[in-house]
């Protein structure tokens, strides 16, 4: 007659088998080559040709931006004259979706003018464009068109009564992203996308793309900001998960090993390369984060400004900003707290 073992006998055995089983769960972080390898189909280079649309008392005009002193440059009633002479900006921006919407940073996706700059420039700007208005006019009259030369010589008049509160100035973008491995001489590379979401607060510089497809390409890595996942988890896979997770390798303090993914050697005025690739850097967080910032010392150029800054887990803890300010350059992360906060992402 056979008896069962008494389950205090079946324990050890047990214990040790659901030991073994965590052990196997625990999280390894990756290294360098992993991460690029596993990370970097996600990353795209963003490119942003754009001018400037500035309206007063019903009349519209166009410049690509200001001289030194503040002066329109290019400055037009015709939008189709400044076609090919764009203002160009690039940048680094990275998938967060399936749905093609991609982070980048919004200074360089929507480079507007500041309020500072509005100050300081727009009794020139209104002189320039009541010239201009004014030349037109002229023109007109001699060509005996009497329609133009009055609607110009009313143009010019509004512009020369007008005042800094009247003028109304916005960036028109013509926005478009290549992902890694696209040729830059392929007219195909660059995929057009439209500005979906912008933070409306002053130092949270962060943008959101979609691609016009509304899909991320296939084999291209939506990134993930290490969030729960409602309802699609049993029990006992949050479990593993949690127990698996390696919690003490992720705190964000001085000395954690971080990395940015991005198109640092694409800088303004210089030939791309034949085929587009990000580069991964790597350095360490020089202090915990504080005022949603994050400080390392990782060295960027405005090529890789809105490159996702990593934990060795492949998870974004950041948003890699490049920033020149009295003829130097500041390099800094936005937060991946006030990231998730903008993208209204669910920690639970």
């Amino acid at each position: 007659m056979n008896r069962r073992r008494p389950i205090h006998r079946l324990a050890p055995v047990l214990l040790t088998l659901l030991m073994l089983t965590f052990a196997s769960c625990r999280e390894q972080p990756m290294g360098k080559r992993t991460l690029y390898a596993q990370r970097s189909s996600g990353v795209v280079l963003v490119r942003n040709n754009y001018y400037y649309s500035a309206s007063v008392g019903g009349f519209t005009f166009y410049f690509t931006g200001l001289d030194s002193v503040g002066r329109p440059l290019r400055l037009t009633d015709s939008p189709a004259s400044l076609r090919g002479h764009e203002r160009r900006l690039w940048a680094t921006g990275f998938f967060v979706s399936r749905d093609g919407y991609i982070l980048t940073d919004r200074a360089l996706a929507r480079p507007a003018l500041t309020r500072a700059q509005l100050r300081r420039s727009s009794g020139q700007i209104l002189a320039a464009a009541a010239q201009y208005f004014s030349s037109l006019s002229e023109l007109a009259l001699r060509s005996n068109d009497q329609e133009d030369y009055e609607r110009y010589e009313v143009a010019a008049g509004v512009m020369s009564d007008a005042d800094s509160t009247q003028l109304q100035v916005a960036v028109v973008s013509d926005l478009a992203v290549a992902c890694k491995g696209s040729h830059s001489g392929d007219p195909s590379a660059f995929l057009k996308c439209e500005m979906a979401r912008v933070s409306g607060l002053d130092d949270v510089d962060l943008a959101v793309l979609q691609l016009r497809s509304k899909r991320t390409p296939k084999r291209h890595y939506a990134f993930g900001f290490d969030v729960g996942a409602k309802g699609r988890r049993t029990l006992l896979e949050t479990l593993f998960k949690r127990i698996g997770r390696d919690n003490a390798s992720r705190r964000l303090v001085a000395g954690m090993r971080v990395y940015t993914l991005g198109y640092d050697t694409v800088r303004a005025g210089r030939p791309l390369p034949d085929v587009l690739k990000p580069a991964i850097t790597s350095g360490e967080l020089t202090a915990a984060p504080e005022d949603g910032r994050l400080r390392y010392n990782i060295p960027s150029t405005d090529g890789a400004s809105g490159s996702p800054v990593i934990n060795r887990f492949g998870e974004v803890v950041g948003l890699n900003i490049v920033r020149h300010a009295a003829g130097k350059t500041v390099v800094y992360g936005i937060d991946g707290d006030v990231i998730k906060q903008f993208l209204a992402i669910d920690d639970n």
